[in-house]
């Protein structure tokens, strides 16, 4: 009995440790990247209107502790908070916290210090873009963490967006270099995007075939929605149009939708080959087209829920589409088929992540727009082949 009663005494504090202690994290002198999403803890405010002194103070908090390497919640109405401390026993005092992910609408980011003295920062997409501590696409928040310092970081987040907390502590060269590699090859996504637009419209000037420029509205709207979801369009082309920033992520995907309508109609004939699916791809497209006009009065979350729910009957209308051709004998079907069943795959991967469903990855992330390359290029053989069959 005595046993088992030091068993249970030693699982308990075991538990009470474990809970006290699980959102430290220790910095050292062996790395200078430090992935910090598992190690947050976090607490649904459903009230959205919580106090930091309720946090600090844990009244009416109830904690929750990560399982994924990013903590991905899907879309909610509430807000968010999320806590971890930072004991800096390396020799580099100057640290950069960066939240890989441009599209959070509320973000209040609280830094306390030993004596319980807080530095905070508000930013976020309600704000203009100068309101950034650093002028970057992502938010990057300098820290000064002198040797043997502690830091407890509280993270408030609330919008119409999925709320997912990708987010690195580094060190400044190793900061650099994260940056100029994300940015190559994101320069390379948007190139060949333009690359592909240019010369199709040139295509179209030339044969006056419609279907060219339906292909080029569909490529401008795919690359101006992944302009705005990684924060380059406020970066670059908006930085003081709040209004337009946030209307501008649900208003790419309508334009996506209606354009991808456009081209599948034309490329496959439907509408005289396949009058079912004509119908019922015209009817999302009507849809699409009736949240672009009220877009301006609508809630972003409906906004954005509503585009994932269109988004995947659209493109199972196309591959359905394709198919059928492709059974008839369109031998240019077939890559068109290939094409929508990879953009099948990169948009279900996506939308699984930012629902919460699936953790967000690399490929859960960034699928869709390693499908928007590999489905544009598959297009434009597939039209080309469609043009020299006529």
């Amino acid at each position: 009995m005595l046993v088992m009663a030091k068993l249970l005494l030693w699982i308990l504090l075991a538990c009470v440790t474990n809970a006290a202690f699980a959102e430290r994290f220790v910095l050292n002198n062996q790395q200078d990247v430090y992935p910090l999403g598992i190690h947050f803890r976090w607490h649904w405010d459903k009230t959205t209107q919580q106090p930091l002194d309720d946090i600090l103070n844990e009244r009416g908090v109830d904690w929750h502790y990560a399982s994924e390497d990013v903590p991905n919640l899907g879309y909610s109405q509430h807000a968010v908070w999320f806590h971890l401390r930072l004991d800096n026993k390396s020799q580099h005092p100057h640290w950069f916290l960066h939240i890989d992910y441009p599209l959070i609408r509320d973000l209040d980011v609280y830094f306390v210090d030993e004596n319980g003295e807080v530095d905070s920062v508000h930013t976020g997409d309600r704000f203009e873009f100068s309101a950034r501590p650093l002028q970057h696409r992502n938010f990057i928040f300098p820290m000064d963490l002198s040797n043997q310092k502690s830091v407890d970081i509280y993270i408030r987040i609330h919008g119409p967006y999925a709320i997912q907390l990708p987010i690195t502590l580094y060190g400044e060269q190793a900061l650099v270099e994260q940056d100029v590699t994300a940015t190559f090859l994101h320069g390379l996504f948007f190139g060949f995007v333009l690359l592909m637009a240019c010369y199709n419209f040139f295509l179209f000037a030339s044969t006056r075939e419609a279907a060219y420029l339906y292909y080029v509205l569909f490529t401008l709207s795919i690359g101006g929605l992944q302009l705005v979801q990684q924060g380059f369009a406020f970066q670059f082309l908006w930085p003081n149009e709040v209004w337009l920033q946030n209307k501008a992520t649900g208003a790419f995907v309508q334009l996506s939708l209606i354009s991808s309508f456009l081209f599948v109609s034309s490329f496959l004939d439907l509408k005289n080959q396949l009058p079912l699916l004509y119908r019922s791809h015209f009817v999302i497209a009507l849809i699409s087209v009736f949240l672009l006009l009220v877009m301006p009065w609508m809630d972003e979350l409906w906004v954005m829920q509503l585009g994932v729910a269109l988004s995947l009957p659209s493109t199972f209308i196309a591959i359905f589409g394709g198919l059928f051709m492709w059974r008839k004998g369109r031998n240019n079907a077939r890559l068109f088929l290939i094409a929508w069943c990879i953009f099948l795959v990169g948009v279900f991967l996506l939308a699984l992540n930012k629902l919460g469903v699936v953790p967000r990855t690399f490929f859960t992330e960034h699928g869709a727009e390693i499908g928007t390359v590999v489905e544009l290029a598959l297009l434009a053989f597939a039209l080309a082949g469609r043009i020299n069959h006529d």
